[in-house]
């Protein structure tokens, strides 16, 4: 069982040496590293090759992508192994990373996309997200899981090469700068059939670093798992429909809040909430229940 990490790099020079060693200090050796240079222009490149290490190759583009989901895709086409996992050059992983995703694969055989917790640090707090405990999931008990919260996030993924290549990949027809990844998991959990969550956190996301996340989306831009959804609902999602659009809803609302959108945003979830009652049960139920714990 070997593991393919590919490091998409765009103009990371100051990171990208700490992501790097991150993945050379794993306790699990059997990977290969795929940094993919998207036609960056600072020294990052540079740095990279200096380290001069044998599990290390780097390939290059002459054009940067949007979202780094070309530079993704290119570098799952020239890697090797029996796994396929992502490290964006500003984030790292810690020394067991690879290691529980190989116990997860055992402890769960049938599951073809695995994931892990994450800490996500910003200007002002530092949060865990995690699952708390190891699960296998269906497709629909997956998008319940993730509907309220993103347990999945592009340095926590671990997925199977057959899988990675049934799938597609991420979509670049669309030219999605953001939430494409969303879109992809989404994916990769309708047809994995299993998914399987590892309540362990293993890996570090700086928002701080990241560019494409402080980008304002257009009012009327719609997210990609809303937009995948109007094409076709997975059928291992058929008994939960309902969910789904939820959670493409839910995906869709927190772009708008974390733009600072107000007057259109109260409109929408507006016409979500009737649209969707089952959320203020939910939310209701969740207020009760931290007011009971407090």
């Amino acid at each position: 069982m070997k593991f393919s990490v590919v490091i998409p790099l765009y103009n990371k020079a100051e990171h990208v040496v700490n992501a790097l060693n991150s993945v050379l200090n794993q306790s699990d050796t059997d990977f290969e590293v795929i940094v993919v240079d998207d036609a960056s222009t600072d020294e990052g490149v540079q740095r990279v090759l200096e380290i001069d290490h044998p599990k290390v190759k780097v390939i290059e583009r002459s054009k940067p992508g949007p979202g780094g989901y070309l530079a993704r895709n290119y570098g799952v086409t020239h890697s090797t192994g029996d796994w396929i996992t992502f490290l964006d050059a500003d984030d790292t992983w810690e020394p067991d990373h690879l290691a529980n995703f190989r116990q997860l694969a055992i402890k769960y055989p049938d599951a073809k996309f695995l994931t892990s917790g994450y800490k996500l640090i910003n200007e002002t707090s530092v949060v865990e997200v995690s699952v708390g405990d190891d699960r296998v999931l269906s497709g629909c008990e997956s998008i319940k899981l993730i509907l309220w919260r993103d347990f999945i996030h592009t340095n926590t993924v671990c997925i199977d090469r057959d899988l990675y290549a049934a799938a597609g990949g991420f979509n670049v027809d669309r030219n999605w700068t953001r939430g494409g990844d969303s879109e992809f998991w989404f994916r990769l959990i309708g047809i994995a059939k299993l998914t399987a969550f590892s309540g362990k956190i293993t890996s570090t996301w700086i928002l701080d670093h990241s560019e494409i996340t402080r980008k304002k989306i257009p009012i009327d831009k719609r997210h990609p798992v809303l937009e995948a959804i109007d094409v076709e609902i997975p059928r291992s999602m058929y008994c939960c429909k309902r969910i789904v659009r939820l959670y493409a809803w839910r995906k869709q609302l927190s772009w708008y809040l974390s733009m600072g959108y107000s007057g259109p945003v109260l409109f929408r979830v507006l016409l979500v909430l009737v649209s969707y009652p089952e959320i203020i049960f939910e939310a209701a139920s969740r207020l009760l229940l931290r007011r009971k714990r407090s």
